[in-house]
Parts: structure tokens; sequence; C-alpha cells
């Protein structure tokens, strides 16, 4: 059978985030899908409802993928399939649309992240000819009073950690932690610098705060700035446990290990593939090292 799709301008949200949610039911981490996510992630994510598309087995709703886009590359930012419509083929027939889109549009790139033991959609991807270049890994840290430091940082616009993440990591981010994302973002969450380090978290009156952004000046590397700004902020919030979720990439980890946080198990690979339209010849390299926020 061949699925057939419609726009999500053309559908009812509150039915597509139904579709996510019941795809994610029984998924490897709970994703709880509801309009507002879903508006969420259009906000912050540059999801394009334009071209993001609800799938139908005949009648019957079976997947929805949302597709977010900036410049020339595009994200999968999400893909569910309900249960009875797996094993079926239909993930192949889904991404290969999704990847046709793309290249209508005339973008060089798609990317996505997953699960690493999400061994069946990472088979699809490959077969799809999307390569890793990158694994995301997550860290916590429980709630500790031990720490005793020097200074704490100062309060700054969310926007002024956006500009440095910009400036000094470039697109070689994941896209949910780029500086085009972290603009976006406004209260409850908070950003900082000490230094020439700045941070955003997450909502701090939470039992649990995210660590959304971290970054060190270019020049500044290697001397410790990260550090010493993740020991502050969890002195500003001592009985509070801390969390990064699965998009740090692995070889950028060192300050978080160096201030006493642990590595979890969930973890994500980055996957890429050229979708250059063939009279554009191919797309130049992507550089496979992203910024060392120490």
């Amino acid at each position: 059978m061949r699925l057939t799709s419609r726009s999500l301008i053309e559908h009812d949200l509150r039915s597509a985030a139904a579709t996510l949610d019941a795809g994610f039911a029984d998924y490897f981490v709970r994703v709880a899908f509801t309009t507002t996510t879903l508006l969420e992630m259009v906000r912050t994510d540059s999801v394009d409802l334009a071209s993001s598309l609800a799938f139908f087995a005949g009648d019957e709703p079976v997947g929805v993928a949302l597709i977010a886009r900036r410049g020339w590359t595009s994200r999968l930012a999400t893909m569910s399939m309900v249960a009875s419509a797996r094993r079926r083929g239909f993930g192949l027939q889904c991404i290969e649309r999704l990847v046709a889109d793309a290249q209508g549009r005339g973008e060089r790139a798609m990317e996505l992240e997953v699960i690493e033991r999400n061994h069946p959609a990472i088979a699809l991807y490959q077969r799809c000819g999307f390569t890793t270049v990158d694994r995301l890994i997550s860290l916590s840290r429980p709630p500790s009073k031990c720490h005793s430091v020097s200074s704490f940082p100062v309060e700054v616009d969310v926007r002024e950690v956006a500009a440095m993440v910009t400036s000094n990591a470039g697109d070689t981010l994941p896209w949910q932690l780029s500086g085009e994302s972290i603009a976006q973002l406004g209260a409850p969450f908070r950003g900082y610098r000490l230094g020439d380090s700045w941070a955003v978290i997450g909502d701090p009156s939470s039992p649990v705060i995210s660590i959304r952004a971290l970054v060190t000046q270019r020049d500044a590397r290697g001397r410790g700035h990260a550090t010493a700004l993740l020991q502050a902020l969890t002195a500003l919030h001592p009985d509070r446990a801390w969390r990064v979720s699965a998009l740090c990439p692995e070889r950028a980890s060192r300050p978080f290990e160096r201030a006493g946080w642990k590595r979890d198990e969930l973890s994500q690979l980055r996957m890429r593939r050229d979708t250059t339209p063939p009279d554009h010849g191919p797309i130049e390299a992507q550089p496979s090292a992203t910024t060392d926020p120490r």
C-alpha cells in the first residue's frame, strides 16, 4: 500500500498532535505530544507546518513528520508512526518523500537525531543515505551543597548567549542548541555569564534544572572557564538536581565531567545526508568538530 500525505497547514493540529503522541506511546523515552508542544517546536525550532506532513493509509492517519527549515538545511524534527503501521515499509516511503521534498525546495542537506539504541530506525536512515556526524550524550548532577565558589555569574539576556553561540560554535552544534534556537527562548529560561563563558538554564524553580547552552569565547578555551561557570550555577541552586538532555556532543562533555556531572545512559546519533539538487553540484564539506566550551 502506498501512503498518501497532507501538509500540516491543511491538517488539524490537534489530530496531528494525537498521532504523534500515539506513535511515541511505547518509545524508548516517553514523549508526550500536545498541540501546545507542537506549536512550541514551531516557534523555537523553526518547524515549517507547510513542509511537515501527516501520512495516511487509506483514510486512517498513521504517521506525522515535522520538518524544520533554515536556509539550505532542513531537519527531520520528529517522525512518529502508530503501532499498527510499523514493519510495513511505510517508514521508508515517508523518508523517501521527505528527502524528495527537500530536494524539490532546493535545500542542500537534511539532518536528524535518533536514539542510539533504536537500531531499526538507524538502519532505515542509513538505507536512505544518512550518515552519523556526531554522538550526543546526556549528563546529570544530583543536588549538592559542597560547592564553594569565589564569584557568581551575572544574569544576561538569553539573546546575548545566543549571539555567543553563533559566533563561537557556528553550525557545528545540534539544531536545538544552535544560536537561532537559543535566541527564541524566553522566561523561564535564563542566561548567565561568568568571565568568558555563557550559559542558558531552564526554569530555576523546577526540581531538575536543565542546561540548554554552554559556550566559551574562542580565544579563552582550555582555561576552565566553562567548568567554573557550571560550578557557580549549581552553587546558586544547591538544592536542585541538574541535567543536560541527550544533545551534548560527546567531545564537548569535559567541562561537565570536571564539574562533577555524570553521563547518563541515554545517547543519540546526529545524522545528516546531502540533498543537493542534481543541477547544483555537491554540498560543501561540513565541519566535523564542534566548539569545545572549555
